[in-house]
C-alpha cells in the first residue's frame, strides 16, 4: 500500500505558523513572555514540519505524472508560494534568535516581526488555497 503523506503532513506547517502568529500578538498585547516563548516554538515546530510536508509534496507531484497544463501552472504557483512560506520561516526564526536580547516590548523589532509573520500567514493561507484548487476543482490526488 502507498500512503501519500502530503495530505496529513501539510496541515501541521499551516496550524503551527497560524498559532505562532496568534500567540505573538497575544505577547504583543499581554506582555507575557511565555506567549513569545510559545511563538517561538510554534514557529519552529512549523519549519520542520514544512520541510517533511514539501518533501512528501514533491513525491505526490512525480507519483501523479499530471500533464494538464492548467494544473501544471497552479502546481507551480502552489510550489512558488510553499517556498517562500518555507524560506520566510527561516529567515523570521534566524531574526527572531539574533534579536532575542534586543527584543522587549517597547522595540521596534517586536514590531518588524509582527510584520513579517503576517506575511507568513498570508503566504501559508495563499499557499493553502493553491493546494485547495488542486484538490477540490482539479482532482490532484483524490484516489480513483
Amino acid at each position: 500500500m502507498n500512503i501519500h503523506w502530503h495530505p496529513y503532513l501539510v496541515h501541521f506547517p499551516i496550524a503551527l505558523t497560524l498559532t505562532a502568529f496568534g500567540f505573538y500578538v497575544i505577547f504583543i498585547f499581554t506582555k507575557k513572555a511565555e506567549f513569545h516563548l510559545f511563538s517561538i516554538y510554534s514557529l519552529a515546530i512549523s519549519i520542520i514540519t514544512a520541510f517533511f510536508a514539501g518533501i512528501s509534496g514533491e513525491k505526490a507531484v512525480v507519483l501523479q505524472s499530471i500533464t494538464n497544463p492548467d494544473v501544471l501552472r497552479i502546481i507551480q504557483q502552489h510550489e512558488t508560494f510553499a517556498n517562500i512560506s518555507i524560506w520566510g520561516s527561516i529567515l523570521v526564526m534566524i531574526l527572531w534568535i539574533f534579536g532575542i536580547n534586543k527584543l522587549t516590548i517597547e522595540s521596534s523589532l517586536k514590531w518588524i516581526i509582527l510584520v513579517l509573520l503576517t506575511g507568513l500567514v498570508v503566504s501559508v493561507l495563499i499557499t493553502g488555497q493553491f493546494g485547495g484548487r488542486l484538490v477540490y476543482i482539479h482532482g490532484v490526488g483524490v484516489l480513483q
